[in-house]
């Protein structure tokens, strides 16, 4: 999800993103299996969650507020990262959602945090999840994303700012400008098509960042992470996630909790 923007990748997502704004709504999917955490205990569920680390100076901290990711100004690595997997095996048809605010958030931080589904466990670091460890090959990576895009990293937006986007296999979507502070990311898969997409308050709507399609032939288990990363340097960082659940035709996680 790390790889260089190119143009003819941008543009086909723009134009995805076009065509299912303009026709597609998410049917009905009836009662689907479901598993919900609110995030609003000082104590992290860890029969479901399992914190992941790359190269990151910071810290994952379950809150009456939210699980709070921080980073410090000690990262400097070409890529540093913090993870929180659900420890659940998703497949079929899904939607997964997530709260966020930005508690310590400077402009132009270069950092982001995002929602994501990857085919196979672990990615970005080497923690046990369903008896499975390892690294994926990063094919088929969806992440629907809240960031902050540092000065002189894009040519339309040389002074950075702030912006929701998504990057769909390793390509980035168009950049929506925002002013949010908080709100909802989601991720949902339809039959091929998999969506990114952020929760507008004001039209009450959910907005798309970015449409992807699979070959139908490939029939992928999934997992979601919570994520908040960066590269090269990184200020002082605090954000909150809340209100997570996801439902999935076929949802498949380990008994008991906390």
């Amino acid at each position: 999800m790390f790889a260089n923007r190119g143009r003819r990748g941008r543009l086909w997502l723009t134009i995805s993103t076009f065509l299912l704004a303009l026709g597609a709504i998410a049917p009905a999917q009836g009662t689907l299996p479901s598993f919900t955490d609110p995030f609003d205990r000082a104590t992290l569920d860890a029969t479901h969650w399992v914190v992941g680390r790359t190269n990151a100076y910071g810290s994952v901290v379950p809150t009456e507020r939210g699980v709070q990711f921080s980073f410090s100004v000690r990262n400097n690595a070409p890529l540093f990262a913090l993870n929180l997997w659900l420890n659940c095996r998703i497949g079929g048809d899904f939607r997964a959602q997530v709260g966020y605010r930005l508690e310590t958030w400077p402009p132009a931080n270069g950092i982001r945090l995002g929602l994501g589904v990857h085919p196979n466990p672990l990615p970005l670091g080497s923690t046990t999840l369903h008896g499975l460890t390892g690294r994926a090959n990063g094919l088929r990576t969806v992440v629907s994303e809240r960031i902050s895009l540092a000065r002189g990293v894009e040519t339309l937006y040389p002074n950075g700012g702030e912006f929701y986007t998504s990057e769909i296999n390793g390509r980035e979507a168009r950049l929506i400008p925002t002013a949010h502070r908080e709100g909802k990311l989601r991720v949902r898969r339809e039959a091929n098509n998999y969506t990114t997409e952020y929760w507008d308050p004001i039209g009450r709507l959910w907005v798309p960042t970015g449409q992807w399609s699979v070959n139908p032939e490939v029939v992928d288990d999934l997992w979601v992470t919570l994520q908040l990363w960066g590269r090269e340097r990184s200020p002082a960082i605090v954000v909150y996630f809340q209100d997570f659940s996801v439902e999935a035709q076929r949802l498949e996680c380990p008994s008991g909790g906390s």
